[in-house]
Protein backbone atom coordinates (compact mmCIF):
# COMPACT_ATOMS: atom_id res chain seq x y z
CA UNK A 1 0.00 0.00 0.00
CA UNK A 2 1.12 3.54 -1.07
CA UNK A 3 -1.00 6.97 -0.42
CA UNK A 4 -0.17 10.13 -0.69
CA UNK A 5 -2.79 12.73 2.06
CA UNK A 6 -3.44 15.90 2.48
CA UNK A 7 -1.75 17.89 5.18
CA UNK A 8 -5.40 18.05 6.90
CA UNK A 9 -5.40 14.26 7.28
CA UNK A 10 -4.20 11.94 9.66
CA UNK A 11 -1.35 9.43 8.15
CA UNK A 12 -3.28 6.06 10.88
CA UNK A 13 -0.19 4.18 11.72
CA UNK A 14 -2.70 1.85 14.10
CA UNK A 15 -4.59 0.99 10.12
CA UNK A 16 -1.51 0.50 8.66
CA UNK A 17 -0.03 -1.58 11.25
CA UNK A 18 -3.59 -3.62 11.26
CA UNK A 19 -2.56 -3.57 6.97
CA UNK A 20 0.66 -5.80 7.59
CA UNK A 21 -0.46 -7.82 10.61
CA UNK A 22 -3.46 -9.21 9.40
CA UNK A 23 -0.67 -12.02 7.64
CA UNK A 24 -0.46 -14.61 10.75
CA UNK A 25 3.24 -15.44 9.37
CA UNK A 26 4.28 -12.14 10.10
CA UNK A 27 5.65 -12.68 13.88
CA UNK A 28 7.15 -9.36 13.54
CA UNK A 29 5.46 -5.57 13.12
CA UNK A 30 7.67 -2.37 13.16
CA UNK A 31 5.86 0.86 12.63
CA UNK A 32 7.87 3.78 11.83
CA UNK A 33 6.69 7.79 11.74
CA UNK A 34 9.16 10.58 10.18
CA UNK A 35 8.61 13.49 12.60
CA UNK A 36 9.09 17.19 11.50
CA UNK A 37 12.54 18.44 13.62
CA UNK A 38 12.24 22.46 15.02
CA UNK A 39 15.82 22.40 12.82
CA UNK A 40 17.62 21.26 10.06
CA UNK A 41 21.52 21.97 9.14
CA UNK A 42 21.37 24.35 12.12
CA UNK A 43 18.46 26.66 10.63
CA UNK A 44 15.40 26.82 12.50
CA UNK A 45 11.71 25.17 10.61
CA UNK A 46 8.10 25.87 11.49
CA UNK A 47 7.09 23.29 8.96
CA UNK A 48 7.97 21.33 6.15
CA UNK A 49 6.42 21.86 3.13
CA UNK A 50 6.16 18.52 0.55
CA UNK A 51 5.06 19.34 -3.45
CA UNK A 52 4.59 16.37 -5.70
CA UNK A 53 3.51 15.22 -8.92
CA UNK A 54 1.15 12.48 -7.91
CA UNK A 55 1.78 9.63 -10.38
CA UNK A 56 5.32 10.20 -10.44
CA UNK A 57 5.81 10.30 -6.30
CA UNK A 58 3.16 7.41 -6.22
CA UNK A 59 5.77 5.28 -8.89
CA UNK A 60 8.91 6.24 -6.92
CA UNK A 61 7.29 5.38 -3.84
CA UNK A 62 5.94 2.21 -4.92
CA UNK A 63 9.36 1.18 -6.68
CA UNK A 64 10.81 1.96 -2.98
CA UNK A 65 8.47 -0.26 -1.21
CA UNK A 66 8.83 -3.27 -3.75
CA UNK A 67 12.69 -3.20 -3.40
CA UNK A 68 12.51 -3.01 0.05
CA UNK A 69 10.36 -6.62 -0.38
CA UNK A 70 12.74 -7.79 -2.78
CA UNK A 71 16.29 -7.05 -0.51
CA UNK A 72 14.85 -7.90 2.97
CA UNK A 73 13.17 -10.84 4.48
CA UNK A 74 9.85 -8.88 4.59
CA UNK A 75 6.43 -10.10 3.79
CA UNK A 76 4.17 -7.16 3.59
CA UNK A 77 4.94 -3.38 3.39
CA UNK A 78 2.51 -0.10 3.88
CA UNK A 79 3.39 3.69 3.73
CA UNK A 80 1.41 6.89 3.88
CA UNK A 81 3.42 10.43 3.24
CA UNK A 82 1.55 13.53 3.77
CA UNK A 83 1.60 16.25 1.28
CA UNK A 84 1.38 19.73 1.82
CA UNK A 85 2.36 21.54 5.10
CA UNK A 86 3.75 19.35 8.19
CA UNK A 87 4.75 21.86 10.93
CA UNK A 88 7.33 20.83 13.18
CA UNK A 89 6.56 17.92 15.85
CA UNK A 90 3.92 16.57 13.50
CA UNK A 91 4.44 13.05 11.16
CA UNK A 92 4.90 13.61 7.81
CA UNK A 93 5.39 9.91 6.69
CA UNK A 94 4.36 6.61 8.28
CA UNK A 95 5.30 2.63 7.23
CA UNK A 96 4.43 -0.32 8.81
CA UNK A 97 6.09 -3.49 8.05
CA UNK A 98 5.73 -7.32 8.70
CA UNK A 99 8.10 -9.88 8.44
CA UNK A 100 8.30 -13.88 9.23
CA UNK A 101 11.02 -12.74 12.84
CA UNK A 102 12.23 -9.86 13.85
CA UNK A 103 15.75 -11.01 12.37
CA UNK A 104 14.49 -9.85 8.88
Amino acid sequence: LVELVPESRELGLEDLRRRVSFDFECGAVVCFEGIVRQTEEGRPLKALAYEHHPDMAERELGRVLRDALERFAIRRIACRHVVGVVPVGEASVAVAVGAGHRAA
